[in-house]
């Protein structure tokens, strides 16, 4: 039996939703779920597979600040975990199918800094979007600038993929 290796195509879509999701980031106008007292609150909580809160309180070990979106894909957690912004997404039924930690440079791993600053050593670090998916390498999405353009690089398995370039 010939298996297929499909985790490529899987990064590049993740990649895809992630250049979505924050470029329609202020255009996007799905609900905000949080806990409260009144009815309407208790109605959204119940529209959220408590399977995937529980994979979320589990897995993160958070439990207060939690911020969650219903969409017709599945579910997202928002939170702030150590000044580092984190989006947890689960399917419908409450399975974890990846995250993305947003940070800036002071947490990115040594090695990938470094690595970056190897092959762009005039460019400051602004943003960095560290990409989790179940059995997969760990992937970042680097944004960095210098004084005449913004890139958005790609570092995975120890290489880089420049994915994007914008001038000022």
């Amino acid at each position: 039996m010939k298996l297929k290796i499909i985790w490529p195509r899987t990064i590049a879509n993740v990649i895809v939703f992630i250049f979505i999701h924050n470029v329609g980031a202020q255009q996007l106008s799905l609900p905000r779920y949080s806990a409260g007292n009144d009815e309407g609150d208790i109605k959204v909580w119940n529209s959220i597979n408590i399977k995937a809160i529980r994979n979320f309180e589990k897995k993160y070990k958070v439990t207060e600040n939690v911020n969650w979106i219903k969409s017709p894909d599945g579910f997202c957690a928002k939170s702030n975990i150590d000044g580092c912004i984190l989006k947890a997404y689960f399917d419908h039924r409450g399975n974890w199918i990846f995250s993305v930690r947003t940070y800036n440079e002071n947490k990115l791993p040594p090695a990938i800094r470094v690595l970056i600053r190897q092959t762009f050593y005039d460019y400051c670090i602004l943003l960095t979007d560290e990409l989790n998916i179940d059995c997969q390498p760990t992937c970042y999405i680097v944004t960095i600038e210098d004084d005449v353009s913004i890139k958005k690089i790609n570092v995975c398995n120890g290489e880089l993929t420049e994915l994007k370039n914008f001038t000022k």
